[in-house]
């Protein structure tokens, strides 16, 4: 929010009619000093209070989520490898792999890679996979050698429609040889090969002898803990209970577990004590009034209330009241479970200290006059001042621009109140 010098002009001249005139009834009157006093102490309140207490309480929102929250790691990872899984309470896993899923390759006979060997013509040939057949030609127009033959075929293969991949590799003695392989892992139905490949016209399968499986598709079989029967998946990507996503790398056995994101925490928990602190400042800054001096006495309180537990963590108060952090003792308790005990949930009910500050953060951020309001007794001239403050765009309406307007608005209230104190 900005405030302009027309509106400051306005709320005092507002404050002096009030406190001179229907506040003044058995009461002493209030000097320009103390008006401006008043003035300059709410608009600390309320334009401070609010952003530190917004800010106070969406950390502790957060916080017993991030303090709970775990990441799963493998004890083998040229077993299992964890590709994701973050959150509350990971399961211990034991997982046992017996194979790894395979993908089905055809590799094709050696051939004198530079011998001609292949008049010009037509070449068809047909793949049928994973229950689909797909016919594959291409026309040569002139005589081609062996490895320019396998490449061709290849590079036909490749153009179509069917999920395998081809290469041509060269071999000993100056050979090569076509080789297929299929661009996913797993056996094809009733165990049968995931492709064949035969000639329909021409002979470049008959040639080449692609039609050769040197390694068939295979599925992955693994055990989950007590499992008394292997489970098979296609593909070596699986998901494990708790939403565990991993990837089996090799043969035998490794334990899945949740491990706490300590460093995550730390952060989490530093920033909880840099806002609670920064609202103690605010408070503290001002406690020239009873709203600010009560403010600070109620945060205080939840402090020391909660103080032999935030001692656990690290968190203690100094002589100025404010919070310090051991950073060895809070990391300490990040990875322990110490902090998710004391900042956490339990039966998804956040901790009373979570929770009371909270609520003490929420409702100043919602209306910190209406928040201090219920805690002391009402003071006229500060009330007047809060309530001028906190409506300038009532005062706004009844006064016209000032020459001096730019300079003001172009300054946050915080800027311009510290300034003039």
């Amino acid at each position: 929010m900005r405030i302009t010098s027309s509106m400051m002009h306005n709320t005092h001249a507002m404050l002096h009619r009030r406190t001179h005139g229907m506040w003044n009834n058995g009461m002493p009157a209030r000097s320009e000093e103390e008006l401006s006093t008043l003035l300059r102490s709410a608009a600390n309140f309320v334009f401070h209070a609010g952003p530190r207490a917004t800010s106070l309480r969406n950390t502790l929102n957060a916080i017993p989520d991030i303090v709970a929250r775990q990441n799963a790691v493998s004890n083998d990872t040229d077993v299992v490898r964890v590709r994701s899984c973050t959150g509350r309470a990971i399961p211990e896993t034991k997982v046992n792999v017996i194979q790894l899923a395979l993908t089905q390759r055809n590799e094709g006979v050696a051939l004198p890679a530079d011998e001609t060997a292949f008049e010009a013509g037509t070449f068809n040939f047909e793949i049928e996979m994973d229950g689909e057949t797909h016919t594959i030609s291409f026309t040569t127009t002139e005589p081609l050698t062996n490895r320019a033959f396998q490449q061709r075929m290849a590079a036909a293969i490749n153009q179509s429609p069917v999920a395998l991949n081809a290469t041509v590799t060269n071999g000993e003695n100056g050979t090569s040889h076509l080789n297929l392989e299929t661009a996913t892992t797993g056996a094809g139905n009733d165990n049968q090969p995931r492709f064949s490949i035969q000639d329909v016209q021409g002979n470049a399968v008959a040639a080449t002898e692609i039609d050769t499986i040197t390694r068939g598709g295979q599925n992955a079989l693994f055990t989950i803990n007590d499992d008394e029967e292997p489970r098979s998946s296609a593909s070596n990507n699986v998901t494990l209970p708790g939403s565990i996503e991993v990837t089996l790398a090799g043969t035998g056995e490794a334990t899945i577990a949740g491990r706490r994101e300590a460093a995550v925490a730390d952060l989490a928990i530093r920033q909880m004590v840099d806002d609670i602190n920064a609202f103690l400042e605010i408070a503290r800054t001002n406690q020239g009034d009873n709203r600010s001096r009560a403010l600070l006495r109620d945060i205080q309180n939840q402090l020391r209330r909660g103080g032999p537990a935030l001692q656990q963590i690290g968190i203690t108060m100094n002589n100025n009241g404010m919070l310090t952090v051991n950073a060895a003792r809070l990391r300490e308790a990040t990875e322990n479970g110490t902090a998710e005990r004391i900042l956490g949930t339990n039966n998804d009910r956040p901790s009373a200290f979570v929770t009371n500050l909270r609520r003490t953060s929420d409702s100043v951020a919602r209306n910190p006059l209406h928040h201090i309001n219920q805690r002391v007794p009402r003071t006229p001239g500060f009330n007047a001042a809060l309530s001028a403050v906190a409506n300038p765009a009532a005062i706004a309406q009844q006064v016209q621009p000032s020459p001096f307007d730019v300079y003001f608005e172009e300054d946050p209230w915080g800027n311009l109140w510290n300034a003039q104190q």
